[in-house]
């Protein structure tokens, strides 16, 4: 369409001027040929803009030869779209060989050349290649984002979270064996010895490890937990996403306050400074009043980046002021200056309301040229045109530039969110483990401790028996945690993940209760589902943990109750009858409680004293969990869990594919 209009505008003006700019002899053929001869370059520029600068310039050598004058603009539009693809098409300054070419005409002798025509044939020239120049910024601009965008949109939050919970199990386990694993070494050497002689000092070393143990341990799973909160929601991705960026980048963007000053001031400065060579060329009457006219244009102009229509408007209004009071205007780069400042201003912003602005002041400057310098006209009129055509363009690829940065922030922030919600998910996965691996082991090799201690006198051989628990308990947590450690274990496959994977089974459960002193009745045990067999280990193994650690020498009382609704267990335990070993972590229940939630189901705990809890849909405050773990050792306790009857996925990072553009 371009190669078109450029062959159109050339045989216009070839067959519509006269012998003064075109010579008679100037028939058909002659036209026909030339005009598409600039048809082609214009249709060359695209692909081979150097090529079609080169062949541009020799067709209007040629014609310059067969006695064209330099004052037609025949070769104006096909001139123009040549300069500005060697600027928009061509990546490197090799690009501005192509002004030569186009102004290889001038240096003909037929041609007549003047300081000044060559001066604005080299500015028109230079300000084609300039906005190619514009346009090629913003387009690899808009490339640039549109490519992150796409790269955001392939991102995997989940194998990102992954990556991340990776790192922090490796480091958080590392942690815990530096502060456990020293203890649980110390409470080792000291079970070895105390296997030997019975010693009441080594006995008690192992207490007093555990007991501190225990109490860095739970810090170290507050510090766990604490970067679990939930992560902030973030906007929707849909057509709206990034409309303000796209409006803002139609506009102008954003820039530094002194490159912002510079772009604002430069270009009236230098139409102001144009306007003024030209005035003292006037005659002296119109020159005072054209100087005072050039002072207020260059104050609109100076408006035209908040008010680009004011200025439009303010502008035609001088022009048609001017043209009625016979100022004549300057025909000269000052006019052209302004025109392209104010057309680019207009275009680039492309609202409505501005372009109607721009279509007013560029009918009143045809109309005053029309009647001051009808020569001028195409000129001028090729000015503001391809003007309009370049900051069109430049309009077009920023509205795409920012469009894509808008996405891609809504991405980045989805991608962000999610990361968080699955990195939290892996931080309450691997609390749980830890406080599985560590917690229980250290309230198993304590209690053990203690039975220890109690046998001693009367049954050496029961208490060593104790003793030797409490180094296979501690070799058994460590292994586990360097196993986690080493990445080579899932956390999920300790706390309900899957089927066989714990670090503890039910029967070895059972089976350290009892020798902890606990006397276990099994009320009912029914069949359970596979995919709910292994959470009710893991909730039979925390409430015989509990009994164990707060309810020494008491009587529990184990229910699993299945059925097509889902499956509830129960774990009562009755009064201590011994003394306790001391608080755990105090994260057993709560994990517990996050985890049947998450899967669909609920837990309650609490004394028994008074009417037995009822089971509840959702999982109660952090406050209730700390007032289950404080209750008091005169009265039983009692853990039920209801587990949904079919299972319930995990909630996780969403794909990156459903929200991709």
């Amino acid at each position: 369409m371009a190669a078109a209009a450029a062959g159109l505008w050339a045989a216009g003006f070839l067959a519509a001027d006269g012998p003064a700019t075109a010579p008679a002899s100037f028939g058909p053929i002659a036209i026909t040929a030339l005009s598409l001869a600039w048809a082609a370059s214009a249709f060359l520029a695209r692909r081979l803009p150097l090529p079609a600068a080169a062949l541009c310039g020799a067709v209007q050598a040629a014609a310059v030869l067969l006695g064209l004058s330099m004052e037609n603009p025949a070769p104006l539009a096909a001139a123009l779209l040549s300069a500005y693809a060697c600027g928009r098409f061509v990546a490197d300054a090799a690009g501005l060989l192509g002004l030569p070419l186009l102004l290889a005409a001038l240096a003909l002798p037929a041609a007549g050349t003047q300081a000044g025509d060559a001066l604005f044939g080299s500015v028109l020239y230079g300000m084609a290649f300039a906005y190619g120049r514009l346009v090629r910024r913003r387009f690899t601009a808009s490339m640039q984002a549109a490519l992150a965008e796409s790269r955001l949109a392939a991102a995997d939050p989940q194998q990102a979270a992954e990556a991340q919970a990776a790192t922090e199990r490796e480091r958080t386990t590392a942690d815990v064996l530096a502060v456990v694993g020293t203890a649980m070494d110390s409470m080792h050497r000291a079970a070895l010895r105390a296997a030997k002689t019975l010693a009441p000092a080594d006995i008690q070393r192992i207490t007093a490890d555990g007991a501190a143990a225990v109490g860095q341990l739970k810090m170290l799973l507050v510090a766990l937990r604490g970067g679990a909160a939930a992560p902030l929601p973030v906007p929707a991705l849909g057509e709206a996403a990034g409309a303000t960026h796209a409006k803002a980048g139609g506009r102008r963007r954003a820039t530094s306050g002194a490159a912002s000053l510079a772009g604002w001031l430069a270009p009236t400065a230098v139409v102001l400074a144009l306007l003024a060579s030209e005035w003292p060329f006037l005659p002296p009457g119109p020159a005072v009043t054209g100087a005072a006219l050039g002072i207020f244009t260059a104050a609109l102009l100076l408006v035209r980046r908040r008010s680009p229509a004011l200025a439009c408007l303010a502008s035609a209004g001088l022009l048609g002021a001017g043209g009625l009071a016979g100022i004549p205007l300057p025909q000269g780069l000052g006019l052209a200056a302004a025109c392209v400042v104010l057309t680019w201003a207009a275009l680039a912003d492309g609202r409505l309301a501005v372009l109607l602005a721009w279509c007013v002041f560029a009918a009143a400057l045809l109309l005053v040229l029309a009647a001051q310098a009808p020569q001028n006209v195409p000129i001028n009129l090729g000015i503001v045109g391809f003007t309009g055509f370049a900051a069109h363009a430049w309009r077009t690829h920023g509205r795409a530039e920012w469009a894509a940065l808008g996405r891609s922030e809504v991405l980045a922030l989805r991608f962000a969110a999610d990361v968080d919600a699955g990195l939290a998910a892996e931080r309450l996965e691997l609390a749980r483990t830890v406080h599985d691996l560590a917690s229980h082991a250290l309230g198993g090799m304590v209690m053990q401790a203690g039975a220890a201690s109690v046998l001693a006198q009367g049954d050496p051989a029961e208490a060593r028996r104790a003793l030797a628990l409490v180094t296979e308990i501690g070799s058994s947590a460590r292994a586990g945690l360097a196993t986690l450690a080493a990445g080579s274990g899932d956390a999920g496959q300790w706390f309900g993940g899957q089927e066989h994977g714990s670090p503890e089974t039910l029967e070895q459960a059972l089976t350290r209760a009892h020798t902890a002193g606990l006397v276990v009745e099994v009320a009912r045990a029914d069949t359970t589902p596979p995919h709910q067999a292994v959470l009710v280990h893991r909730i039979v193994r925390e409430a015989l943990s509990n009994a164990i650690r707060h309810a020494p020498g008491s009587t529990v009382r184990i229910s699993v109750c299945a059925g097509p609704t889902g499956c509830t267990v129960t774990v009562e335990n009755g009064r201590s009858t011994a003394p306790s070993p001391g608080p755990g972590a105090g994260f057993g229940l709560r994990g517990l409680r996050e985890l049947l939630h998450a899967r669909g189901g609920s837990l309650d705990a609490g004394p028994t004293a008074g009417p037995a809890p009822a089971a509840v849909t959702s999982p109660a405050p952090a406050a209730g969990a700390a007032r289950t773990r404080g209750s008091s050792p005169a009265s039983g306790f009692v853990v039920r869990a209801v587990l949904p009857a079919l299972p319930q996925a995990v909630p996780g990072p969403r794909k990156a594919a459903p929200w991709g553009p």
